[in-house]
């Protein structure tokens, strides 16, 4: 790798600016406060027949239950849980990729909760299921449609929780090779999304996964780094004067090749999404360019606090402060750069502060969405990460 294909063109403040224009964070007592009204306003809505909720649900009491330790919260994860496999179980194969959010959620909730006594899912119906989801997976791979690509890393994803229990067809599909990198070819779709919003650094962050897990994909480096240089091809001078808060693009439109940008810094859009995946690639390529523009694209981020350069006003987690909180924690994990975990803590106390309008009546989010929310503020109480993030990176 060159180190000259990966030298951005950036200027940021010193670090020690950056942590002073991050407020103080908030005391234990609030935080907890704060989950309480989630997890009140969840016990009392109760989850829907929905596998959006189910899945959901079932994701958030679980984790309740790691760090609380209640056993109430147990049984409801393995209640909901058996709900949301017999309504998984009862789809026809088409219907399927239609909820792969929720089957994600289900094959990382099986290996927890499958040992439980009150589990009576039967492996068989797992193993007909995997290979049911094969085949539109293979059929994907072997004839891609640009549209439809998102759908084909999901799966992966899907693939890549129930290892080591469907490793065969994991190898089978990956054996051939990687669909084309549509983002290369005349073949774009009418739009290309770069984030985490099933587009370009969700399909790398997929692949990277397999890495880590010891699944050797065919040619993942080349195809990585080609990842890595479309997007550094695309990236714009920031300047907040002018308006040009973000690194990268949200998307690449087709035939005229235009990128668009936007102020929106979320889990949807945005450059967390790209620092995420530039500092995981360095497991991949480890090459000292490539971890310098991973730093300078998630401290860039830090500057951004302001409505006018983040378009954020609300606590949710899909394009919302929650999802940002969460997206710093990861940084910090991964970079062990202490001032990420004090932009998690920022955005902490910001989704504290719109989480009141988040919960009423007539402004109310989605309650698969405010269980992601309660997520990261239960987390936030935990010494250790729950992991749960799985599902959705």
């Amino acid at each position: 790798m060159r180190a000259a294909l990966f030298r951005p063109t950036l200027a940021y403040p010193a670090t020690g600016a950056l942590s002073e224009m991050l407020v103080p964070p908030h005391t234990p007592d609030t935080l907890a406060q704060s989950w309480q009204a989630v997890h009140e306003r969840l016990a009392s809505a109760g989850a829907s027949d929905s596998l959006s909720d189910l899945s959901s649900f079932s994701t958030y009491h679980y984790c309740a239950y790691q760090v609380l330790d209640q056993p109430q919260d147990m049984l409801l994860a393995q209640h909901l849980y058996r709900q949301l496999w017999a309504a998984l179980s009862q789809l026809p194969p088409p219907e399927l990729l239609h909820h792969l959010d929720a089957l994600c959620a289900a094959a990382w909730l099986a290996p927890r909760l499958g040992a439980e006594p009150a589990d009576t899912t039967d492996p068989a119906l797992w193993a007909r299921l995997d290979a049911a989801l094969y085949q539109p997976a293979e059929q994907l791979r072997s004839h891609p449609e640009a549209a439809r690509r998102h759908i084909f890393f999901s799966l992966l994803r899907y693939f890549s929780l129930r290892q080591p229990a469907a490793e065969s067809l994991l190898y089978a599909l990956l054996a051939p090779g990687l669909p084309p990198l549509l983002a290369t070819t005349a073949a774009l779709p009418q739009s290309l999304p770069l984030g985490l919003g099933g587009g370009l650094a969700a399909e790398l962050l997929v692949l990277l996964r397999l890495h880590r897990q010891g699944v050797e994909v065919p040619e993942l480096a080349q195809y990585v780094r080609a990842g890595l240089l479309l997007l550094l091809g695309v990236k714009q001078r920031v300047d907040f004067q002018e308006g040009h808060c973000s690194v990268f693009p949200y998307q690449l439109h087709s035939q005229s090749g235009e990128a668009s940008y936007s102020a929106e810094l979320s889990w949807h859009r945005g450059d967390l999404g790209q620092a995420l995946l530039f500092y995981e690639s360095l497991n991949l390529l480890p090459d000292p360019e490539l971890a310098n523009i991973a730093e300078l694209v998630g401290l860039n981020t830090l500057l951004r606090t302001s409505q006018a350069t983040t378009d954020l006003s609300s606590a949710a987690w899909y394009r919302g402060t929650a999802g940002v909180a969460h997206l710093y924690r990861q940084l910090h994990r991964i970079s062990g750069r202490p001032v990420y975990h004090t932009g998690y803590h920022y955005w902490l106390r910001q989704t504290q502060q719109w989480l009141p309008a988040a919960l009423a009546a007539d402004t109310a989010m989605p309650l698969a969405d405010l269980a992601k929310v309660g997520l990261v503020l239960l987390e936030a109480q935990s010494e250790v990460g729950l992991s749960w993030d799985a599902i959705v990176l």
